[in-house]
């Protein structure tokens, strides 16, 4: 080969395949509703006044991995196609290292309302994407393609969920999530604020087929059906440190299989504060057909009827219940109930705390229900694992109750009476929570202040 035509073709290779020296530098883009800049970045989309883009698939169309649009005020109601009403979505994933964010502007509530069923997220292999900051009113929606291709990786922090969802593609949530792993959702405000046609089915988050989800440090309240919904095929998922206020059910584990046969396994509930509404019937967490391997602890429940297992389709075991402190039950007076048969009972429940008033209920050979009205009378039943054996029955003596301050006094009983001496109930006595967004000092950084580059 001649050696021009050689060092001709060496050049054109070097063209097709990225070298380290042409690497991507992360960039950042700018929205803001109604600006009236017009063409592609670097024209605009960069922070200088009248000079962002006008909608947020102008920066869709070019994130990168570690590429980020913040977002400034406005109501974002368009479609992907500006046109259709279709919901705003990425087009391409991030990296572990690197993900791609859509943040809010510091100081500013970007605002994302459609018509759509959905109105905000994604569906399909997307992963590695940050939403900060945002609020949404209809429904965002984080889902996989399929079992085998899930999304990954996925944040939603510090933003305002409001329901009012579709069926179709929500399940009447105001998040809705499936085939999603390792999808971390944290200090959002989730709140029930406009009906939709669902009625009493409208949930706060449904989660279906997922996997290591953490879903913590959120304000979840108002619905009037589930706040989190397990539906099915969830395996390792962790509720934590939420604060559940005013909904019917706060938490609900898995009414039917996955594709696999799998309905839940290994879920943990810890840390969170469930407040029920006094005149309404609430329950804490209901546990559904053949969820194993669960374990609730460490939570504190204001008026909410305890713990329900209700499995007619096969057991509900490997369950444990400790730590928990539960003060005065609804109107429905239950610390516990289970039905349909021994097997459908937890494998540990101890060390727990709860006001006098309430009763446990249990219908232990499918034919007899038996309800016992003191802890004293259900600790003495002869159970396969002795149930309540070092639990309490007294008052925990809040700090105080009218402020939501639900920490036991430094001289209450509830102080040091866990399982392995911890003190019950929800909160570290040292600091309360601060479920929400964050403060923006406490979130995303300032936008880097760049120059503009050329265009890709």
């Amino acid at each position: 080969m001649r050696p021009a035509r050689a060092l001709a073709l060496a050049s054109l290779a070097a063209l097709l395949v990225p070298s380290a020296c042409g690497a991507h530098t992360p960039t950042d883009y700018y929205v803001r509703q109604g600006s009236p800049c017009s063409g592609t970045y670097p024209r605009c989309g960069v922070d200088e006044p009248e000079r962002e883009f006008a909608d947020v698939d102008q920066c869709a169309a070019l994130l990168r991995p570690g590429d980020t649009c913040w977002l400034k005020d406005g109501v974002y109601a368009k479609g992907i196609d500006e046109s259709s009403g279709r919901a705003y979505q990425p087009r391409r994933s991030g990296t572990r290292e690197q993900p791609i964010a859509y943040r809010a502007y510091p100081g500013q509530r970007p605002v994302f309302r459609g018509p759509a069923i959905w109105t905000m997220g994604h569906k399909g292999r997307l992963s590695y994407i940050h939403y900060d900051g945002l609020r949404v009113e209809g429904v965002l929606r984080i889902v996989g393609e399929s079992e085998d291709d899930r999304t990954r990786g996925v944040v939603v922090e510090n933003c305002e969920l409001v329901g009012g969802g579709g069926k179709d593609d929500g399940n009447w949530s105001a998040l809705f999530v499936q085939w999603a792993e390792d999808l971390v959702v944290r200090n959002n405000a989730i709140r029930f604020e406009r009906p939709a046609k669902s009625g009493r089915g409208q949930k706060g988050i449904s989660v279906f087929n997922g996997r290591r989800t953490r879903i913590e440090d959120n304000r979840i309240e108002g619905f009037p059906s589930e706040a989190i919904f397990d539906k099915e095929g969830g395996e390792q998922n962790a509720y934590r440190r939420n604060w559940f206020e005013r909904n019917r059910i706060q938490i609900k584990l898995s009414n039917q299989p996955d594709e696999r046969g799998i309905y839940n396994v290994g879920t943990e509930i810890s840390g969170n504060l469930f407040r029920c509404d006094p005149d309404a019937d609430g329950l804490a967490v209901l546990v559904l057909s053949q969820a194993t391997d669960w374990r609730v602890f460490q939570n504190t429940g204001i008026g909410c009827n305890a713990i329900q297992v209700r499995s007619s389709s096969g057991p509900a075991s490997g369950g444990q219940v400790y730590n928990n402190l539960w003060w005065r039950p609804g109107p429905g007076g239950e610390w516990w109930a289970s039905e349909h048969g021994d097997d459908r009972e937890p494998a540990f429940m101890d060390h727990n705390l709860y006001t006098p008033g309430g009763r446990f209920r249990e219908n232990r050979d499918t034919a007899q229900e038996r309800d016992y009205d003191t802890l004293a009378a259900w600790a003495s039943v002869p159970h396969p694992a002795r149930y309540d054996a070092h639990s309490l029955e007294t008052e925990p003596w809040f700090r105080d109750f009218a402020a939501g301050d639900f920490r036991p006094v430094p001289e209450s009983k509830a102080r040091g009476a866990g399982r392995g001496g911890e003190d019950l109930g929800a909160w570290p006595y040292e600091a309360s929570p601060a479920p929400g967004p964050k403060p923006v000092a406490e979130r995303a950084q300032p936008p880097r202040k760049v120059a503009a580059q050329g265009s890709r």
